[in-house]
């Protein structure tokens, strides 16, 4: 794993930065993708802030993979563009769930409302 140096500012020098710099960012080829998730037919997963970035790519991801997302993002607008764009790719629809983290009745509402539509939540990914 080589020369791994516990981070502390009274023994940052050039060099030993130059070694912090090159164990987190240059880390080696990437070797896992989409393709090695299984099939997630009959799970339920919920992604946060799912309409845009990385929220988008996961979402995508699961639903290539066959799962049953639920999309929660606060602008029904972008969302749905989202879910359709998503559709148009995959061939498989997301579902929206309106949800504003800086609102806790709103995530009391969206809480209760996917309550009255799924009996269990398999994953849960915060990314919003």
């Amino acid at each position: 794993m080589g020369n791994v140096l516990p981070f502390s500012l009274c023994r940052l020098t050039p060099s030993n930065t130059l070694n912090v710099l090159r164990q987190s960012f240059f880390c080696g080829k990437l070797t896992w993708n989409i393709d090695d998730v299984p099939d997630l037919s009959g799970k339920v997963i919920l992604v946060t802030g799912g309409n845009a970035g990385l929220g988008r790519l996961t979402a995508k991801g699961l639903l290539q993979r066959n799962a049953k997302v639920y999309m929660a993002s606060r602008n029904p607008q972008k969302a749905e563009a989202a879910i359709e764009e998503l559709y148009a790719l995959t061939g498989k629809r997301a579902i929206f769930l309106h949800l504003d983290l800086a609102d806790l009745m709103s995530v009391k509402r969206s809480a209760e409302e996917f309550l009255s539509k799924e009996k269990e939540l398999h994953v849960l990914y915060n990314n919003g």
